[in-house]
């Protein structure tokens, strides 16, 4: 028993270097959502497009004359990037004078917008869908909902479905479209590069629930003999459109 105990930790308080080591980890797991609200603000801010246009590095007073900050807040942007470039969405090094600048990593080459620069597939949409505040005050229902009757946390954080709310906010359902759209565009992409022989030989492709249609648009891009239609429902309405 006494052996037991002792390999298991009980019947003894635990020593300083384990609480330490399991409040630091409890630290990161509270903490980790700052790493996604700096992305957020690195997407809202326009900081891939910034070090895209600049290229290939940039310092970080290039950066702040880029976005048109007020100085002031040169002190604070260091710090974002730092937090930034520890989650590898950028990198960082010393040029010749000894202050920093700021290059694009494969994962932030994902966040340069396709609309300003051709020949990317930009993630922004979705990364702003996906950190929207209806979809994260759903997660902050997730206790309430397992004490209740609701059938999701969404209904619990809102009162409503997920798809009465993109009826209600106009804002919202532009948001969730053009994340889903980007989304599929990025797949599709993918796709049509390495197994696009896959639609070869069809006739006509039907894209049931395809949103705004970016699949469709894509398979009729590639393949223009492919007549592609998409079913989806709008604000309650049965919406077919094709090409």
């Amino acid at each position: 028993m006494e052996l037991t105990a002792a390999a298991s930790g009980e019947g003894k308080g635990r020593g300083s270097d384990e609480l330490l080591q399991s409040q630091t980890l409890l630290w990161s797991r509270t903490f980790n959502y700052i790493d996604s609200m700096a992305l957020k603000c690195a997407v809202e801010l326009g900081i891939p497009d910034a070090i895209h246009s600049h290229g290939p590095h940039i310092t970080l007073a290039e950066l702040m004359s880029s976005l048109s900050l007020s100085p002031t807040k040169t002190p604070h942007m260091r710090r974002l990037m730092r937090m930034l470039t520890h989650s590898r969405i950028f990198t960082c090094s010393q040029n010749c004078n000894g202050g920093e600048g700021y290059s694009l990593t494969p994962l932030s080459e994902l966040l340069v917008d396709r609309n300003k620069n051709k020949g990317t597939s930009c993630q922004n949409g979705f990364v702003l869908t996906v950190l929207h505040p209806v979809f994260l005050n759903s997660f902050q229902s997730m206790s309430d909902w397992f004490r209740g009757n609701e059938d999701t946390p969404f209904s619990v954080a809102h009162g409503c479905g997920f798809w009465d709310m993109t009826d209600r906010d106009p804002e919202f359902n532009r948001v969730f479209n053009e994340g889903m759209a980007c989304d599929a565009q990025f797949l599709m992409d993918a796709l049509l590069k390495d197994c696009g022989h896959v639609f070869q030989g069809l006739e006509s492709l039907m894209d049931v629930g395809g949103g705004t249609g970016s699949a469709a648009i894509a398979v009729s891009k590639a393949f223009p003999e492919v007549k592609c239609s998409v079913l989806e429902l709008q604000q309650g309405r049965n919406r077919f459109y094709s090409w």
